[in-house]
């Protein structure tokens, strides 16, 4: 609803949809689980430690020696992993895109032989999609594979240096037993810490493409479309335009510097090519456009800057297209 116009000449109606629909439901699935599975799993973990280091410093080193390792390698595997998924995630967007297109035209695919063209390029984009997805799944599971080796070298350690303890009289096999019991119980907890360090890195992904769809340049600001303003009274203030521009880029100016006043009472004909830029300077003066530099202005009020409901209620407009929503 705050998008600027020229943010729809960018943007799919499908690729949208797809955002809303599917993208946001993983993020209220992990929110649920964001803060209490990291303090619950934690706690148990920390417990679990200040046993095995009260039973003996030797046995809690070992049991916590390979976690600096798998803390420190497993971000820098997983950071990849994140790209890979954003990337995934665009992949898929112009995806939803190209079948909203190719629904909207396949009377013109059909009828220019572009049913041939339409399917390569479907191809091509699953092929992408597949390429990443296999890159992502290796990755994972490489991680996963080097992450199970490195728990499992924590009880050979624990049988090795522990048995050697007690060989040579420092501990006694009850402690070792006991450290041994105890271990068993901080691999759980840790285990689940590390699972949802992944899905926490998942749900990072989506929600900053999410930011990144949802957070244009030039939104509108919400407190224009907030509240009832008090409607101004236009009937005897004439509209001035002062050095009015709308540009996309350098090199796309569609009204440039434009300067001129309505009287009151007057009627107004803007003539030209369909690419003039009558249309744009349409939307300029009814509000739906935000100019680039410049002001429109009736008495003392930019309507750059003015309320929605003021532009909506005080301007009428009727473009060369209409839509009629369901339900009525």
């Amino acid at each position: 609803m705050r998008f600027p116009m020229s943010q729809f000449q960018k943007t799919s109606q499908n690729e949208i949809v797809t955002t809303v629909c599917a993208e946001t439901e993983p993020l209220g699935g992990f929110f649920g689980e964001a803060y209490v599975q990291p303090l619950f799993q934690g706690g148990i973990f920390l417990v679990v430690l200040i046993f095995l280091f009260s039973q003996n410093i030797a046995l809690g080193i070992v049991a916590s020696m390979s976690m600096p390792i798998q803390a420190w390698i497993i971000p820098r595997l997983q950071q990849r992993i994140r790209m890979l998924g954003k990337e995934r995630v665009k992949t898929v967007r112009r995806l939803s895109e190209q079948v909203g297109e190719t629904v909207s035209g396949i009377s013109d695919l059909h009828m220019n032989d572009g049913i041939r063209y339409a399917q390569s390029d479907f191809s091509n984009r699953l092929g992408k999609i597949f390429a990443i997805r296999f890159e992502i799944y290796r990755r994972k599971f490489f991680m996963k594979f080097l992450n199970n080796f490195i728990n499992q070298l924590t009880p050979f350690f624990f049988y090795s240096i522990g048995g050697y303890l007690v060989i040579t009289g420092d501990l006694s096999i009850g402690a070792l037993t006991a450290g041994l019991v105890a271990y068993k119980d901080l691999a759980a907890p840790w285990k689940e810490l590390l699972t949802w360090y992944q899905l926490q890195a998942d749900a990072t992904i989506k929600y900053e493409t999410l930011i990144e769809l949802f957070q244009p340049a030039g939104m509108i600001d919400s407190k224009r479309q907030q509240g009832f303003p008090q409607q101004p009274d236009w009937r005897n203030h004439d509209l001035r335009l002062s050095n009015l521009t709308l540009a996309e880029s350098d090199d796309w100016i569609q009204v440039d510097h434009v300067s001129f006043v309505f009287k009151v009472g007057q009627s107004v004909l803007l003539t030209g090519s369909p690419t003039g830029g009558k249309h744009e300077l349409a939307g300029l003066l009814s509000g739906l456009q935000t100019p680039t530099s410049g002001q429109v202005k009736i008495a003392d009020l930019d309507l750059s800057a003015a309320h929605r409901s003021i532009l909506g209620s005080r301007i009428g407009y009727v473009g060369p297209e209409s839509s009629v929503f369901s339900g009525s």
